[in-house]
Formats: structure tokens, C-alpha cells, sequence
């Protein structure tokens, strides 16, 4: 299907760069926002993408069922940094 998108240049300059650096395309990367549903992308590309979205390793690794490690090293090789937990975030007992 084809769909056509109105975004603000910035917008679309940022998706590009984020598409160059994962190895894919943008269509790609909106598809994933959307559906939420990044199963098509490699397992690098999926860090990745969870990486610029802002999530921290140890969410990366629960949602991917990965070890911490694994999100490291994947992360280190796409020259990525970490990213924070977020300052509200409680574990769950």
C-alpha cells in the first residue's frame, strides 16, 4: 500500500539519518513506529531502533529477550550510546 506524508523537513532530515545508520530505509522506520511491530528488521536494526527511540539496554534486552550483554554489544558495534532508565521507572515486585 502506498501512503503519501506531509512531514516537516527536520522531521524527515532525522528519519534519513536514522534510516542510514541502521541499514534501512524510511518507510521502514515509520512502518515500525506505527505498527510497533519491528519483527521485519534485523535483530541489530530492532536495537537499534529501540536504541534512538530511547529506550535503555535492560528494556531492549526484557522486550527482545536478549541478555543485557547482548544489547551492549549490538549497541557498541552500531556506535550507539546508552541510553538512561528513565527516572520514573519502578521495578515491579
Amino acid at each position: 500500500m502506498r501512503v503519501a506524508l506531509n512531514l516537516p523537513e527536520k522531521i524527515y532530515q532525522r528519519l534519513v539519518a536514522r534510516a542510514e545508520r541502521l541499514g534501512t530505509t524510511v518507510a521502514d522506520i515509520i512502518s515500525g513506529m506505527i505498527a510497533g511491530d519491528l519483527s521485519g528488521l534485523t535483530l541489530e536494526q530492532q536495537v537499534g531502533a529501540r536504541v534512538l527511540q530511547g529506550m535503555c539496554d535492560a528494556d531492549i534486552a526484557a522486550e527482545l529477550s536478549l541478555t543485557n550483554a547482548q544489547v551492549k554489544d549490538i549497541r557498541l558495534r552500531l556506535k550507539l550510546k546508552a541510553n538512561p532508565r528513565p527516572a520514573t521507572w519502578r521495578r515491579h515486585a
